[in-house]
């Protein structure tokens, strides 16, 4: 594995619960974070040392990453012009991850939200 996968994959573990909070009411930033692992990513591993801090790191993580923000928009059925603060926004708070995965906690609320919404439209009261 890769350094930079390895840091990859250290952010994911630090994932936490309140992460999701900013999300839970923002259907359009649930409708990309469905759309993420979706969309063709590419990206070149960053040249420059690993820095120390959390955030730095996490800059580094995403200093190569290219996404193609039409067809995310596409994919997620939101307007082109939102498709960046909605990104930034997931980043953010580590929801999204630059190797085109999601985080465990975030995929957690999108399970909920879908098992709360078949529920009710099959007209269940449990």
């Amino acid at each position: 594995m890769s350094a930079w996968q390895t840091v990859v994959e250290a952010m994911k573990a630090k994932s936490q619960v309140m992460d999701v909070l900013p999300i839970m009411e923002d259907d359009m930033a649930q409708k990309v974070l469905i759309a993420w692992p979706r969309v063709a990513i590419t990206r070149t591993e960053p040249t420059t040392p690993l820095p120390d801090s959390d955030n730095a790191a996490w800059r580094w993580l995403w200093s190569g990453v290219e996404y193609d923000a039409q067809e995310l928009a596409a994919t997620a059925g939101i307007h082109i012009q939102m498709v960046r603060p909605k990104i930034d926004q997931l980043k953010g708070n580590r929801l999204i991850f630059p190797d085109g995965t999601i985080s465990s906690v975030a995929a957690d609320l999108l399970a909920a939200k879908t098992e709360e919404s078949l529920r009710k439209m099959r007209g269940d009261d449990a």
